[in-house]
């Protein structure tokens, strides 16, 4: 009888624990849960693999910068125009660095390049090239040749180089390799610099002046791809032989650009453009209905337009967080004339007294 009582007994203590099991494991489910999650979320969970950009406006773990700064950046100033070529290398490279360990990996870049180099001088060393230089030379006269772009890349790449080896790096930099960027047949004079340091996670590539024919290239590709999440750097081109915008997103490419190596050119062009749409730094000037305008934007603030009135003082006549277009500044440009009561008259008399046009001075 002892023995069918302790039988008894423990059976009962055995339903009881079967009757707890299943909520215990109920309630230590949620738990369980967050820390799966937790582990997928970490790098950890995939050891040391690392994982190209995919798509997308080539950032890690950035925000978008249309929808307005981090709280961490409210407190900074936000900068003025630059009125030196040295102000503006550093500005950009201060810009570059920022935008980069907020996690903007992919950043287009504008530098006045009239800043960069006098113009007038450009020109000078133009003229005297090739067979212009030839017919200089036996006393000939001849009218101004345009500058091209050759002789703008060669004016201005040492502070495109000096701008490069101002962007912060986490580890020491230990290289800097110059190459151009040429394809056969092709327009453009482009520069690839590359920037090594001692950890190799921390290398940077900037192309100067690359154009159309770039972007859609093979090279291209596997350069986005190789680079992963290091700093990769489209610097002026806007102003390349080929030029494009990448707010257009491909509308400046056509078939003419392409050869058999890249067929699907509208597709790797719009791709291309996508990667890049972070405009970290951007400085322009530029003549619009009659006004010379600045189009100015540093990393995470607002686009900002500025126009040198009649007077030569530079105001600001508008901040906007998405590019403003062509037909936008101009029509800010008539928005200035009528707010300000300036007439024909006095927009033909300072067109008659502007002593430089787009690419004149260094200032």
């Amino acid at each position: 009888r002892r023995d069918l009582v302790v039988m008894s007994t423990s059976g009962r203590h055995g339903r009881q624990r079967c009757l707890w099991l299943p909520l215990y494991l109920l309630l230590l489910l949620p738990a369980v849960l967050l820390r799966f999650r937790a582990f997928i979320a970490s790098p950890a969970a995939f050891g040391d693999t690392k994982f190209p950009l995919q798509g997308g406006a080539g950032r890690l773990h950035a925000r978008d910068s249309s929808v307005g700064r981090r709280s961490g950046d409210r407190d900074l100033q936000k900068p003025t125009l630059p009125k030196t070529a040295p102000q503006m290398l550093e500005q950009a490279a201060e810009t570059i660095s920022k935008a980069y360990a907020n996690g903007v990996s992919r950043q287009w870049v504008r530098l006045r390049l009239d800043m960069l180099a006098n113009m007038e001088e450009v020109q000078a060393d133009a003229q005297k090239e090739g067979f212009n230089g030839f017919l200089t030379g036996l006393g000939i006269q001849l009218p101004p040749v345009p500058i091209g772009v050759d002789n703008i890349h060669q004016a201005t790449l040492p502070s495109v180089k000096d701008m490069v080896q101002r962007v912060a790096s986490a580890s020491p930099i230990t290289d800097l390799k110059v190459a151009l960027v040429e394809k056969e047949g092709q327009p453009d004079v482009s520069t690839m610099l590359y920037r090594s340091a001692e950890d190799p996670q921390h290398d940077a590539v900037f192309y100067f002046l690359a154009g159309r024919s770039f972007a859609v290239s093979k090279v291209a590709r596997q350069v986005l791809k190789g680079m992963m999440q290091r700093l990769v750097v489209m610097v002026n081109s806007e102003d390349a032989a080929s030029k494009f915008k990448v707010e257009n997103r491909g509308a400046d490419f056509s078939r003419l650009d392409t050869d058999t190596d890249y067929y699907y050119a509208d597709e790797l062009s719009i791709n291309f453009c996508d990667t890049f749409q972070e405009q970290t730094y951007y400085y322009s000037r530029e003549i619009r209905n009659d006004w010379t305008v600045y189009l100015f934007r540093a990393y995470p603030f607002p686009w900002t337009v500025y126009l040198e009135g009649l007077d030569g003082q530079v105001v600001e006549i508008s901040q906007s967080v998405q590019k403003p277009s062509t037909t936008a500044i101009v029509d800010l440009t008539e928005k200035y004339e009528e707010e300000n009561c300036i007439s024909s008259k006095d927009k033909r008399q300072m067109i008659l007294d502007r002593k430089e046009d787009l690419f004149g001075g260094n200032g």
